[in-house]
């Protein structure tokens, strides 16, 4: 397995992990989402963005960092 796919498996991990906290979402186009974790896919991932109160379907390709309680994990 690459040492990318390792790093964007950690991201995901830690966002699981928040359980049910928010936390910062960091996508490569730029956006900062204020996310919850709702669920996985094996292509994406579904938060609920704090920012415009709905849920969203983010891919995992897209997520540049995650920031979870003052520990950032990059993807």
């Amino acid at each position: 397995m690459s040492n990318k796919q390792n790093k964007k498996t950690s991201a995901v991990d830690a966002m699981k992990q928040a359980k049910g906290r928010f936390f910062g979402l960091y996508l490569k186009n730029g956006e900062v989402i204020n996310a919850q974790f709702r669920r996985e896919t094996p292509q994406k991932v579904s938060i609920y963005d704090r920012n415009n109160g709905r849920e969203r379907l983010i891919n995992k390709s897209g997520i540049d960092y995650v920031l979870t309680n003052n520990r950032g994990y990059l993807a």
